[in-house]
């Protein structure tokens, strides 16, 4: 994948689509989860995630943002 001298466009909506693609799955995930604690436990089980989901989504999003930016400093160091 040559992107300096490839189709922009192109590698952008590749890019674009895995990233939807994975932002709708964790979606649909949260949102399932939510059904089945809520359909199990009853309210204070969905309570109780409603509390513990901004706590998780801020652990999920700095593993991302660790995993990402070591995958760039990672390239940067082998070029």
């Amino acid at each position: 994948m040559d992107m300096i001298s490839g189709n922009v466009k192109r590698i952008y909506f590749k890019y674009l689509t895995a990233a939807f693609g994975s932002a709708l799955i964790s979606s649909i995930y949260g949102i399932v989860d939510m059904a089945m604690v809520g359909q199990y436990q009853g309210p204070s089980g969905t309570a109780a995630l409603a509390v513990v989901a901004p706590i998780w989504n801020i652990i999920y999003s700095l593993g991302l943002l660790t995993g990402i930016g070591g995958s760039v400093l990672l390239g940067r160091c082998l070029l």
